[in-house]
């Protein structure tokens, strides 16, 4: 469920944020495409970065 809820800030997905919020312009859009999108969680990680083992 989680995923499907963040597949909005995949680029190439029918409802992504950028495209919908206007947040990248149209030019640009394309670009989008050749973009690699990482999602993380950032509880994982301490305030200093290193990943926290749980």
């Amino acid at each position: 469920m989680c995923r499907d809820r963040l597949r909005v800030l995949l680029p190439n997905a029918q409802e992504n944020y950028y495209k919908k919020l206007d947040l990248v312009p149209n030019s640009y859009i394309s670009n989008l495409g050749r973009a690699i999108v990482i999602i993380s969680n950032p509880i994982k990680y301490g305030s200093n970065g290193a990943q926290k083992q749980f």
